[in-house]
């Protein structure tokens, strides 16, 4: 199948599917960087490389998209991911953290209540 003068023929021994394929080749255009087969297939490796990262071909193009990039780029890709993910660790310890705080100040409060409480006496 040709589209926009790119053989898609190949995009299944890429494991990529056509919608990908076809919405990564129109932003390409509507960047105004047309795509050639050559660029289209180096594209479509580099995508399979970026699978060493946890992505299937289909998710790098479409981050490819999403981070505006004109192209996939394994090292790019790998370094953006690792910053993602070091952000959401970063916040899931914080909000750990505060959490674990606010609890132990919850439990100490409730200590403190039991330890000065003379209810009992009565």
């Amino acid at each position: 199948m040709i589209y926009k003068k790119i053989d898609l023929t190949d995009l299944p021994f890429y494991n990529v599917s056509e919608d990908a394929a076809k919405s990564f080749i129109d932003w390409r255009c509507s960047i105004k960087k047309p795509m050639t087969q050559r660029a289209f297939n180096l594209a479509l490796k580099e995508a399979v490389l970026c699978g060493q990262l946890g992505l299937t071909p289909d998710e790098v193009l479409d981050k490819t998209q999403l981070w505006g990039w004109q192209a996939p780029n394994y090292a790019y890709t790998a370094d953006k991911l690792k910053k993602e993910f070091d952000s959401t660790v970063k916040t899931y310890a914080q909000n750990y953290s505060n959490n674990r705080i606010v609890n132990e100040t919850t439990r100490m409060r409730t200590i403190e209540q039991d330890l000065s409480d003379k209810t009992w006496a009565n």
